[in-house]
């Protein structure tokens, strides 16, 4: 129709209606029509504005300092114009779309498209897909309404269809045969050994696919932001192995086998040798047992690594032949690793730790981890006391313990609570040798 291009000529031709219509188009976003009722309103408006709306309308708006203009009085403004009669079968919103230059959509119906599109672009990798966990993995994320395979999806579907790409092709390569590093993995599945790297946007997608399909067996386990060690632990679970020379346990008269029966050398060598060393994640990864070189299958581990190491020379000097393992003050997955083979020979470990939240938070979770199999040692009342407790402890750190639901513990998490101060393992160390000592 000419004269509906020949009017919105004229209101695209004058700066003074550029805001109005934008803000009715804003309208239109959100109820879907500019009719009678929608009005809008103009803000602190130009002196451009007020002109030419002044002039439009047939008001005086020159010193307002905001103006409310409905659909309905365009209208009828527009209909008081020479092209009035030729107008009335045309509405506002007709005007407002032709002003545009495009069909008017609501928020609802761009919505409604982007939701449809999403779903056609997942349910084509379903289609394709011929590995049952990654199809988990896309049943899982188009069943969950924000997570951040979506958040991708929004922002940048070319990066997002090269990591579901990578993710088909790593999962196509569980379980593994044998233990790999990260960067020859992610060298197979994406083809760049630094894909999967902990400060790479995919790497951090990939442990948060690592995440979902840990769930998919461990009902009780919440999807989270992992530090170092939870990430090293969670790659792990899955066969791949980060910074296998620093993740490492300390291990005193340790014996065992390799994985094809054989001894290993490397703790027989240490066992003569009385040496008290560090056994890198990458030897811990060829055993197939662990022993203890004592006759009952038994070992201590010390949380303090310089209490282990001085209890490890007592035992040198009356010449007990007992093991003892030192996670150095936190569970590297090389410690957990070398229990859980202990463990699964029939061992019975030996805990030691601070008389502080952290180290009965760390007994509490090898308890849970290990069960009958995890003696708490020297974790009682008395022993606290002769830790020499003087250092204070913050509330913080106080209400970690309320996690602990384990009756052995309630004395001694109950004194520390009220004592509020924590001892260490420096003030019982000779009762531990003594215990060592008394035992053999």
């Amino acid at each position: 129709m000419a004269v509906l291009d020949e009017i919105t000529a004229i209101f695209k031709g004058e700066k003074g209606f550029e805001r109005l219509f934008s803000l009715f188009l804003q309208k239109y976003s959100s109820y879907e029509r500019v009719e009678k009722g929608i009005s809008v309103v103009l803000q602190n408006p130009t002196e451009v504005e007020k002109r030419a709306l002044s002039g439009f309308i047939g008001a005086d708006y020159s010193k307002n300092k905001s103006i409310r203009i409905s659909a309905e009085k365009m209208e009828k403004a527009i209909l008081k114009t020479k092209y009035g009669k030729q107008l009335e079968e045309v509405s506002f919103q007709d005007i407002l779309e032709r002003y545009h230059g495009k069909v008017l959509v609501s928020n609802r119906e761009v919505e409604e498209a982007f939701l449809a599109e999403r779903e056609a672009y997942f349910h084509a990798f379903k289609e394709q897909a011929n590995i049952a966990l990654f199809l988990r993995l896309l049943e899982w994320i188009t069943n969950t309404k924000s997570n951040r395979f979506y958040q991708l999806y929004q922002h940048n579907q070319q990066e997002l269809t090269a990591v579901l790409k990578h993710l088909e092709k790593a999962f196509s390569m569980f379980p593994l045969e044998d233990d790999e590093y990260l960067a020859v993995f992610a060298s197979k599945a994406a083809g760049n050994p630094h894909a999967f790297d902990a400060d790479e946007n995919e790497g951090k997608l990939f442990l948060y696919a690592l995440q979902i399909i840990y769930t998919f067996e461990n009902d009780d386990w919440t999807i989270k932001d992992l530090n170092a060690e939870e990430r090293a632990q969670m790659l792990y679970h899955y066969g791949i192995m980060t910074d296998d020379l620093l993740n490492f346990v300390s291990v005193f008269q340790l014996a065992g086998k390799n994985k094809d029966g054989s001894e290993n050398g490397l703790l027989a060598g240490a066992v003569q040798e009385q040496a008290f060393f560090h056994l890198p994640l990458k030897e811990v990864a060829k055993l197939g047992e662990a022993q203890s070189i004592s006759e009952v299958n038994r070992l201590f581990v010390i949380e303090n690594s310089s209490v282990a190491s001085h209890v490890a020379n007592e035992l040198i000097k009356d010449n007990v032949e007992e093991t003892i393992v030192s996670g150095n003050g936190q569970f590297k997955i090389a410690t957990l690793k070398l229990l859980d083979i202990f463990v699964a020979g029939g061992g019975v470990i030996y805990y030691s730790g601070d008389y502080d939240p952290e180290g009965i938070l760390m007994a509490y979770r090898l308890k849970q981890r290990y069960g009958d199999q995890l003696v708490y040692w020297k974790f009682d009342v008395d022993s606290y006391y002769l830790s020499n407790p003087v250092k204070l402890v913050s509330e913080r750190r106080l209400k970690q313990l309320r996690t602990v639901e384990d009756t052995a513990l309630e004395p001694v998490i109950r004194t520390l609570m009220e004592e509020r101060k924590s001892g260490y393992q420096e003030s019982v160390l000779m009762e531990l040798v003594g215990d060592i000592k008394m035992w053999k």
